[in-house]
């Protein structure tokens, strides 16, 4: 990574890589000497940041938010000599949404993991289709009162959550023996 270019030498690949996540911090390789270069954020949260190559060709940039093993978002960087590289990052596994549902005096439907601010539609099937609307807060969380349901922990039913951005959950869980 970074050895000097002579000349008739291709330019290694221009390439982009997580440093930090608060703040939010990408290093980059293979930039011509001295490049000015701007870094556009989008996904999960959108930014600017700038950095400049050193003689070897890498730079450091921090953006002034922080994200989370979590976020989904795409970092461009474009170099004022044309230089350019992407990187992206996608929901893993460990991060999709999850939701359990209790039914005491009042259904109640709790889950996490939501991109914030998405709107959500939460149905549960189970005695008839019962569906409410509601928004994830800032950490991706969400709770839904659905009132007094003939349900209980013991009963069959089916939890499906939509979201605006692209979230979804879907649990059916047995008739359980009480």
């Amino acid at each position: 990574m970074g050895a000097a270019q002579t000349r008739g030498t291709p330019r290694a690949k221009a390439m982009l890589q997580v440093v930090r996540l608060k703040p939010f911090t990408v290093k980059g390789s293979g930039f011509k000497p001295r490049e000015r270069v701007v870094l556009r954020l989008s996904g999960d949260a959108t930014g600017t940041a700038r950095g400049t190559a050193d003689g070897r060709g890498l730079f450091s940039a921090k953006f002034s938010i922080a994200l989370t093993s979590c976020s989904v978002y795409t970092v461009r960087a474009t170099g004022a000599g044309g230089t350019r590289a992407a990187l992206e990052a996608r929901l893993r596994a460990a991060c999709k949404p999850v939701a359990t549902a209790d039914f005491g005096p009042q259904a109640i439907v709790k889950g996490s993991r939501f991109r914030p601010g998405e709107r959500l539609t939460v149905t549960l099937i189970g005695d008839g289709t019962h569906t409410q609307r509601v928004t994830a807060n800032a950490k991706g969380q969400m709770e839904v009162d659905f009132g007094a349901l003939s349900l209980s922990n013991c009963s069959a039913y089916t939890l499906k959550i939509k979201g605006s951005k692209g979230s979804t959950f879907t649990k059916t869980h047995p008739t359980v023996p009480c």
